[in-house]
This record gives structure tokens, C-alpha cells and sequence, in this order.
């Protein structure tokens, strides 16, 4: 990505989630939510295991690059 102050290109890293057990995971506000909730990136889930979300586990939502969800 390109920096239009430092006219350098940065390289984004995007998150990782990796070893992560989630229990009972789902609420904000009072209202239901996925237990993991991406919006226009693209993170790497790895080994995650998602128990009695109140909602869906994972929501991906406009990822701009292809995922990779392995091991879940």
C-alpha cells in the first residue's frame, strides 16, 4: 500500500488467530454477534475452537484477499 505523506509503500500485515478457545463467545450490547467478526480484511484463523456462540462462529465480511481458515 502505498503512503501518500512518506511516498514509501507500506506492507500491511493482516492479524492472525492462531491456538484459541473460545466459550459462550456471541453478545455485544446486548444483542448477538458472531464470537469472531472480520470486516474488510482478510485475518489468518488457525486452530481456533469456537463452543455455544450465541450467534454464527466466524463472519467474514468483504475480505479483500483470499482467506485462509485451517485447522478449525
Amino acid at each position: 500500500m502505498h503512503d501518500s505523506v512518506t511516498h514509501t509503500n507500506n506492507l500491511v500485515k493482516e492479524s492472525r488467530v492462531q491456538f484459541v478457545e473460545m466459550y459462550g463467545a456471541g453478545i455485544l450490547h446486548n444483542e448477538k454477534s458472531p464470537a469472531i467478526l472480520s470486516i474488510m480484511q482478510s485475518p489468518h484463523i488457525r486452530y481456533v475452537n469456537i463452543t455455544k456462540s450465541a450467534s454464527h462462529a466466524i463472519s467474514i465480511i468483504s475480505a479483500p484477499k483470499t482467506m485462509r481458515v485451517t485447522k478449525n
